[in-house]
């Protein structure tokens, strides 16, 4: 399930097999007895492991997404949307990162944008922000929603694909925001991220390990590590978010 800061709720199905005829009324039952459940989705995933999501979905009730909000800024999100399960500690995040960016700049890359929270923060800031994210099924509903958006319209892209392979083909950005899953940030993207030079590199990461490995490779390509500050995102678990910001200028 999940459940929004404007009182949402996705409650997405996952079966191992899309033959479930009574899916439709189970679905139904949710929502009749939970008026906020505005949207009830089927979800396959045949594959064994710990990936709990399928690319096969469809909607069983309501509406296929969401609105949610974060900080200063209104997402949407579809089930297979990547977005930090505590808002609050996010939010604090994402406004350090937008404080330590300065007054104005060109142009913003934000790498693994998910729902695109971050380069909706940063719209404020950027005369353009390129927003690149592999999951296509986010990128579409996070396109479709900054399109509705009359206040970052025309600023705000969306690119979908590869992290290293779009960041190559930025010509010049000012500001570079990395925000990786657990594993880190592969050789090449922190590459394409040193080739760039930006006034401000931000690295969000949940993983110190693959963090340290990965700020020593941005500090063989040049860069310089102005500040890194921990986040208890997760209580009375072992887990610590970090935002590291580094200069290459």
């Amino acid at each position: 399930m999940r459940a929004t800061e404007v009182g949402q709720v996705m409650v997405t199905l996952v079966t191992a097999r899309p033959d479930w005829p009574e899916a439709p009324a189970v679905a139904d039952a949710l929502a009749a007895a939970c008026p906020v459940v505005v949207s009830v989705l089927l979800n396959v995933n045949a594959t064994a492991g710990n990936r709990i999501l399928g690319d096969e979905e469809r909607p069983l009730h309501g509406q296929s997404t969401v609105e949610d909000r974060i900080g200063e800024v209104n997402v949407r999100l579809s089930s297979r949307s990547f977005f930090q399960t505590n808002r609050q500690v996010a939010s604090r995040i994402y406004r350090d990162l937008v404080a330590a960016v300065p007054a104005r700049v060109a142009r913003a890359v934000d790498v693994y944008s998910g729902a695109g929270p971050i380069a909706l923060s940063l719209a404020p800031r950027a005369d353009e922000v390129v927003a690149i994210e592999e999951n296509s099924a986010a990128t579409a509903v996070a396109a479709a929603f900054i399109a509705e958006q009359d206040a970052v319209v025309g600023r705000v892209r969306v690119v979908t694909g590869d992290a290293a392979r779009c960041l190559a083909q930025v010509a010049a950005a000012d500001l570079v925001v990395l925000n990786p899953p657990r594993k880190g940030c592969a050789a090449p993207v922190l590459a394409a991220a040193c080739r760039l030079r930006p006034r401000l590199l931000a690295y969000v990461s949940c993983d110190p390990e693959t963090l340290a490995r990965d700020l020593a490779g941005l500090a063989a390509g040049g860069a310089r590590i102005l500040r890194i500050t921990p986040y208890d995102m997760m209580p009375h678990t072992p887990h610590v978010e970090t935002l590291a910001l580094l200069t290459l200028r």
